[in-house]
């Protein structure tokens, strides 16, 4: 068997000398790796990317496990991951330290729980990456391409390009920027690499690909700031001076002098290094940290850790029943086979489209070998909501309505992952691929609205048009409300994610309940005879109780991660559709957002889009499915102008 290389024999030795010992900590797709220094019997600082420390990968770094085929990487997400290891450990509070990214997550996390942490150290960074509206925007449509692509190459499991561990060195450094010397570089190879086996005395990255095309928050300047000014704990910034800065120098001096009148215990030390100054110059950075270990932690503080061995716990897989095993020896109620025969009446088939982690589920409406237009549906519906509109427009005319993932029939994303709208987008691109478009034309509502403006924004030459529905733009998250939504929001999709692995049956009801609860949930935005077509695809017959039903959606929907970006980023979108528009927007419905934002942003449209149409409707939210006669003649004369027929092949490969 070929030999370790030197150097990862002197890593080895290296850890063992610092009485290092490797933990694993379970996670719902698999496990966090990482390394605990120190005593074990004292709660440790958790180490984002080493009194105790705990020093760990993210998940697709290290030792930890990737995150499930099919799905994106977004920082926010790892926001979750430190409560997962408070969890394992029995943590009510954390204290806190990163390295770029990871002091990024460390300082998310101590804004968003700041009564959980107790205390914060950011190595070369403190707050999240911004980009320019122009440049995100850019930036997020490039990445949804490129997250596909290498998505389906890393499902092929072959072996990533090969090097010597002197080259390995070589492309650390210059990945690097020079920001890691070679020196230092095996350090951070010996997590990072695998020997080949084809060529044992060759190495590859065992890094995910994906982790390149990392979804960044998007976040303003002014929502930052809130967020760190909501840390009252001591906080230490070290900031390399010849680091190459995460954003711009101005905005770092900007909130470091607001968060200095801020806290009193906010520090701020500039270090002669690079980016990788701790790594590269320990004995420079070590004194710094130690002086504010001394005096803001210590063990009578922060207590003792008796829950050193991770408790191992077997994963529970959601059921893989069928829906025949789901019947119960009760009749489906009257309504359910109203809609069987209904969608029988109009020549509806049901597809399926395969995506890594389950099926796309959908109902084609018109002709089979016509190209369709794309319907996306709205947040918590399914695509049942487009079955009073689409029979009344054009027969000619050919539609395909999906399920987005977690909704409806599709499949739930995998355990331990969230919902964010920008996913939505590469479910899109899923589905042009499945069919081979190189172009597609799209129908939202709500939420899929939204979603359909995000797609001809950042892929204008890929979508010939565009309806939207009752919603326009990104809701615009205001920083104050972004801190107050996302920290009750990442709580909650713990718990519904625990819940899910439970595999117990939801609460069930009778249908007529079920009637009331849509009633309620929609702030009477749909009527109770139209309440039929969505729960069609929405609810399953109960096992324990014949003749009652139950939710089957994810419950993690409810805790979706919208962007939350600034109108200005929103204004930026218009800027760049140029396909034919048509926005319906209901007068009686609830606009999520300002009405100012809505009509700023329609302004930018008829400005930049000579083929963008507005039309305002008397009637709620859910004006498609209540008053679909109001809304068909505007979209057939929509349609008429713009819709050309494609002869297609719609088989789907499955």
């Amino acid at each position: 068997m070929e030999e370790p290389h030197p150097m990862m024999k002197l890593v080895d030795l290296h850890n063992k000398e610092w009485n290092a010992i490797e933990v694993e900590i379970n996670i719902p797709y698999g496990k966090i790796a990482g390394k605990w220094f120190g005593p074990r019997d004292v709660k440790p600082i958790l180490c984002l990317h080493e009194l105790s420390f705990l020093a760990i990968d993210f998940p697709g770094h290290g030792h930890s496990c990737r995150i499930p085929d099919g799905m994106a990487y977004h920082q926010i997400d790892r926001v979750m991951v430190i409560q997962y290891v408070m969890n394992e450990y029995g943590w009510d509070r954390v204290a806190l330290m990163g390295h770029s990214m990871g002091a990024s997550v460390a300082f998310t996390y101590a804004g968003l729980f700041p009564e959980k942490v107790e205390l914060v150290i950011g190595l070369d960074n403190f707050r999240p990456v911004r980009y320019s509206p122009g440049r995100f925007l850019k930036y997020a449509g490039s990445m949804a391409v490129k997250i596909l692509q290498v998505n389906s190459d890393e499902r092929r499991n072959s072996e990533p390009p090969l090097y010597t561990y002197e080259e390995m060195v070589e492309a650390l450094h210059k990945g690097s920027y020079q920001s890691v010397s070679r020196e230092n570089c095996p350090y951070l190879l010996q997590r990072n690499i695998s020997r080949s086996k084809k060529y044992p005395e060759k190495y590859y990255f065992n890094y995910a690909r994906m982790l390149k095309y990392d979804q960044i928050p998007g976040w303003t300047d002014e929502a930052t700031v809130t967020l760190l000014k909501r840390i009252r704990v001591p906080q230490l910034v070290l900031h390399a001076t010849e680091s190459r800065d995460p954003g711009s120098r101005a905005a770092f001096s900007t909130v470091v002098k607001v968060l200095s009148e801020d806290n009193p215990t906010f520090l701020v030390e500039y270090l002669k290094g690079t980016h990788h100054v701790h790594l590269n110059q320990p004995e420079v950075v070590a004194p710094v940290i130690t002086d504010f270990l001394r005096k803001f932690w210590s063990v009578g503080d922060h207590g003792k850790c008796d829950r050193v061995t991770s408790k191992f716990t077997e994963n529970i897989p959601l059921s893989s029943s069928s829906e025949d095993e789901l019947r119960t020896s009760a009749d489906p109620h009257p309504m359910i086979k109203f809609i069987e025969l209904y969608d029988k009446k109009h020549n509806v088939t049901e597809v399926e489209i395969s995506i890594p982690y389950g099926k796309i589920a959908g109902k084609w409406f018109g002709p089979k070998n016509i190209k369709p237009i794309l319907c996306l549906h709205g947040w918590l519906d399914n695509c049942g909501t487009f079955d009073r509109l689409i029979p009344l427009l054009p027969e000619d005319v050919s539609f395909l309505a999906i399920d987005f993932p977690g909704h409806g029939l599709s499949s739930r994303i995998p355990d331990g992952m969230a919902y964010h709208q920008m996913d939505s987008l590469v479910v899109v691109l899923y589905v042009m691929q499945e069919y081979n478009w190189d172009k597609v034309a799209l129908m939202g509502h709500s939420m899929g609205a939204i979603i359909a403006f995000m797609f001809a924004a950042m892929f204008p030459d890929k979508v010939e048009f565009l309806i939207g529905i009752d919603a326009l733009k990104p809701q615009t998250h205001y920083p104050g409300r972004f801190v107050k939504y996302a920290a009750p929001a990442i709580t909650k999709f713990i718990e519904a994610d625990a819940r899910n692995r439970e595999n117990s049956e939801p609460p069930a009801y009778t249908y007529e309940e079920m009637i009331d609860k849509m009633l309620e949930g929609t702030f009477q935005s749909v009527t109770r005879e139209v309440c039929p077509y969505l729960l069609q695809r929405n609810i399953k017959p109960s096992k324990k109780y014949p003749g009652k039903y139950y939710f089957n959606r994810d419950n993690k929907i409810k805790y979706n991660n919208v962007p939350g970006w600034s109108d200005e980023v929103n204004f930026e979108l218009a800027k760049q559709v140029r396909a034919p528009q048509l926005v319906i927007k209901a007068i009686d419905s609830p606009y999520p957002g300002s009405w100012e934002g809505f009509k700023a942003v329609v302004k930018i449209l008829r400005k930049n889009n000579p083929q963008f149409h507005v039309e305002y409707i008397k009637s709620s939210h859910h004006i498609h499915l209540t008053h679909p006669e109001k809304v068909a003649p505007v979209v057939t004369d929509f349609l008429k102008k713009y819709w050309i027929k494609h002869m297609d092949k719609v088989v789907s490969k499955l």
